[in-house]
């Protein structure tokens, strides 16, 4: 599936793949994907504020594993910390730039 904009927003990845999961590796990890993230959706998600950004995923539905990877990523970090101080593993946080491959 292509990703496509609805009006002047551009539809979410939670809505172009449905059934991947945000740390899967699959279409965001091609190039394709990348360069749809790297130019359309983070440009676009990056410049809303923390407002928009929530009116954006709740109008869009966004999964709980989306919304918190892309509302809250410092909870990943905290739960990361929190793990190592309990096992004394660190386990990688998600970052939803690391996982698609891109950076800002």
């Amino acid at each position: 599936m292509k990703p496509t904009m609805s009006g002047s927003e551009p539809q979410p990845p939670w809505v172009l793949h449905a059934s991947i999961n945000p740390s899967d590796e699959p279409y965001w990890l091609t190039e394709e994907g990348k360069t749809w993230l790297k130019t359309v959706f983070l440009p676009f998600y990056d410049n809303l504020t923390d407002q928009a950004q929530l009116a954006y995923c709740t109008r869009w539905n966004a999964p709980p594993a989306w919304f918190t990877l892309f509302l809250h990523p410092e909870l990943d970090e905290a739960f990361a910390d929190a793990d190592e101080e309990e096992t004394g593993r660190r386990v990688e946080p998600l970052n939803y730039r690391k996982i698609f491959g891109v950076s800002a």
